[in-house]
C-alpha cells in the first residue's frame, strides 16, 4: 500500500479541471469509481453544464472509441444496425454495421434519456447494465454513461425504477452559481476553442493526463482486494444496516406502497463504497472514518436512484439512513448504541402508557400527563427532550381524535408546555412533503426556547440539533 501511495503522490490523482471541466472535483470521485468498477453512471443536470463535454473529454483522455446517442431520437436500427440479407440466406442473423451502431464502441453517452418516452427508455435496459444487445455481448463496450435534465424540467419523463436502478451512480452536476469563485473564474476565462479542443499545450498534456487516469484506475483495481480483506466486513454490515433504516423510514413515509432497495442496488452500494475506500487508501494511505464520513454520505446519496423516478422520496430518508448505519458500524465505541438500547426500553414503556391513557381515570390521566411534561423539561439533551415530547404529541393526538377527555387546567398546561395558543398552531402532522423534519424543527425551537440558548450567549449548532431530534423521532417510531 505504501508503494501505491508513493506512486500516486508522484503522479497525482486525476482532476477534471485538468481536462477543462470545472466545479466538479467532488463528482470526479464517483466518476473514477465508476471507471474502476466498469459500472454505468448517470449525470443529472440543467442544460449547458458540460455533461456531454465531460464524457467526450474522458473518452479522449482514455483513448477510447466514443459515440453519442440521443435517446429521444435514436432508432433501434441506429443502435443495432441493419440485418444482412446474405446472412439470412445462410440461416444466421448478422448485422450491417454503421458509424452509429454499438458493436465497435468502447465508451458511449446516452443523452436526453429523460426526454425519451418509457418505451424508448426500455430499449436501453440491456445495454446499460449487461453491456449486451439482443442477447449478444458488446465485447468492446467498456463504459456506459447517460445524461438527463432533472425530472421537473418541461418535456422530461421520470425514469422507471427498473431503468434508474441499472445505474451505479446518479450524480448531480452543479450549475455555475454553485461553483467556487476560483472555478467560476476559470470557467468564464476558458477559451472556447481550448475547451472543445483538448488539453492546453497539446499532446504533452494529453500524454501526461492519459498516464495519470490510466495508472489511477489500474492502481485502484489492485487496491480493491486489500479493501475487501481489511474493510469488507464492515462495509457489508453497513449496507445491511442502511437497508434496515431505509426500509423502516420508507414504511413511515409510504404507508400505501412498499419502497425499498433492490438486491442489485445493495450490490452497487457495496461496490461504490469499496471503490471509495480504495480511492482514500491511495490518497491518504490510511482510512480515518471521521475524515471520510461526509464524502461517504455524498457517495451514498448518489447511489440511491429514487429521486429521478416518480417516487417522491424525501432526501432526509437517504441521509438519515446513512447517518444511523454509519454510527452503528463505523463510529468508535458502542456507547451511543448502548444508550439507544436503554432509551428504546424506556420509550417502549412510555408508549404503552400513552396507548393506555383512555383506560385511566381523570386524576391518573392528569398525573401522567404532568409527569411527561416534567420529564421533558428536565431533559439534558434535545434527543431526550424530543422523545418525551413525542409522547406528549401522541397524547394530543388522542385528545384531537376524541379518545381521551382532559380537564381545562391540563389543557392549559399542555398549551403552555408547547408554547402555542391552540392545537391548530402545531404543524406536526400537516400536508408537507417532509413532516418529520417539520416536527424536528418544532422540537428544536421549543428546546432552544426552554433552555434560553440565545445565539449571543452560545453558538447553536442547528444541524446537529435537527439530527438529534430526527434520531429520537425515528427511534420512537421503531419502538413497538
Amino acid at each position: 500500500m505504501k508503494k501505491f501511495g508513493e506512486m500516486v503522490h508522484m503522479m497525482g490523482l486525476p482532476s477534471l479541471s485538468e481536462l477543462g471541466i470545472y466545479g466538479m472535483e467532488a463528482q470526479s470521485i464517483a466518476i473514477i469509481i465508476s471507471l474502476v468498477n466498469g459500472s454505468p453512471l448517470l449525470l443529472v443536470g440543467a442544460p449547458g453544464v458540460a455533461k456531454t463535454l465531460l464524457i467526450k473529454k474522458l473518452a479522449h483522455v482514455l483513448g477510447l472509441k466514443f459515440h453519442y446517442y440521443d435517446a429521444s431520437k435514436a432508432l433501434f436500427e441506429d443502435i443495432i444496425g441493419f440485418p444482412n440479407p446474405e446472412s439470412l440466406k445462410e440461416g444466421t442473423l448478422r448485422y450491417v454495421h454503421s458509424e452509429m451502431s454499438l458493436w465497435d464502441k468502447e465508451i458511449i453517452l446516452v443523452d436526453e434519456i429523460s426526454r425519451a418516452n418509457p418505451s424508448s427508455q426500455n430499449k436501453w435496459l440491456e445495454i446499460i447494465r449487461e453491456k449486451s444487445l439482443m442477447g449478444k455481448p458488446l465485447t468492446r463496450l467498456r463504459y456506459v454513461f447517460a445524461a438527463m435534465n432533472p425530472p421537473e424540467y418541461t418535456g422530461t419523463y421520470p425514469l422507471e425504477l427498473s431503468l434508474a436502478d441499472r445505474f451505479s451512480f446518479i450524480v448531480d452536476v452543479p450549475e455555475p452559481y454553485e461553483m467556487s469563485e476560483g472555478d467560476l473564474e476559470r470557467l468564464i476565462g476558458e477559451c472556447r476553442s481550448q475547451q472543445i479542443g483538448g488539453f492546453g499545450d497539446g499532446n504533452g498534456d494529453l500524454v501526461k493526463q492519459r498516464e495519470i487516469w490510466r495508472d489511477t484506475i489500474s492502481l485502484m483495481r489492485q487496491t480493491i482486494p486489500l479493501v475487501e480483506e481489511k474493510y469488507g466486513g464492515k462495509i457489508r454490515r453497513y449496507v445491511k444496516r442502511y437497508l434496515h433504516y431505509f426500509t423502516y423510514l420508507c414504511q413511515s413515509r409510504f404507508e400505501d406502497r412498499p419502497v425499498s432497495l433492490s438486491g442489485r442496488r445493495l450490490v452497487f452500494l457495496k461496490e461504490n463504497l469499496v471503490g471509495l475506500f480504495a480511492y482514500f487508501l491511495l490518497k491518504y494511505e490510511q482510512i480515518r472514518y471521521r475524515r471520510i464520513e461526509k464524502t461517504v454520505e455524498m457517495v451514498v446519496y448518489w447511489s440511491i436512484p429514487h429521486r429521478i423516478t416518480e417516487i417522491d422520496l424525501p432526501n432526509h430518508i437517504v441521509v438519515q439512513s446513512h447517518k444511523r448505519a454509519w454510527k452503528e458500524v463505523f463510529s468508535k465505541g458502542n456507547g451511543r448504541k448502548r444508550y439507544h438500547e436503554t432509551v428504546y426500553i424506556t420509550m417502549s414503556t412510555v408508549k404503552k402508557v400513552v396507548d393506555n391513557l383512555n383506560h385511566m381515570g381523570k386524576f391518573e390521566l392528569r398525573k401522567t400527563i404532568t409527569r411527561l411534561m416534567e420529564k421533558a423539561n428536565r431533559s439534558n439533551s434535545l434527543f431526550d427532550f424530543s422523545y418525551w415530547t413525542m409522547a406528549i404529541i401522541n397524547v394530543i393526538k388522542k385528545v384531537q381524535l376524541g379518545k381521551i377527555d382532559i380537564d381545562h387546567s391540563t389543557l392549559e398546561q399542555l398549551k403552555g408546555f408547547l408554547e402555542v395558543s391552540g392545537y391548530e398552531d402545531i404543524n406536526l402532522w400537516g400536508e408537507g412533503t417532509d413532516p418529520d423534519r417539520d416536527i424536528a424543527y418544532f422540537f428544536m425551537r421549543l428546546w432552544i426556547s426552554k433552555k434560553s440558548m440565545k445565539s449571543s450567549k452560545r453558538e447553536v449548532d442547528l444541524t446537529r440539533y435537527i439530527e438529534e431530534a430526527l434520531e429520537a423521532i425515528d427511534l420512537w417510531r421503531e419502538v413497538k
